[in-house]
């Protein structure tokens, strides 16, 4: 991976903790919008796959 796509991860991974927290949403519950929810999935998927 490089260091570039690592920052983008790093970066989205922070907007989606961000949205949580400001929601108050823990972790187990899904993000209520469309565009949170997908990019919570991609990360997850990233994650899993490297």
């Amino acid at each position: 991976m490089t260091p570039e796509l690592q920052a983008v991860l790093a970066a989205a991974a922070a907007l989606v903790e961000g949205r949580r927290r400001f929601l108050g949403l823990p972790a187990d519950r899904p993000l209520p919008g469309s565009w949170e929810a997908a990019l919570e999935q991609a990360l997850a998927a990233l994650r899993v796959g490297s």
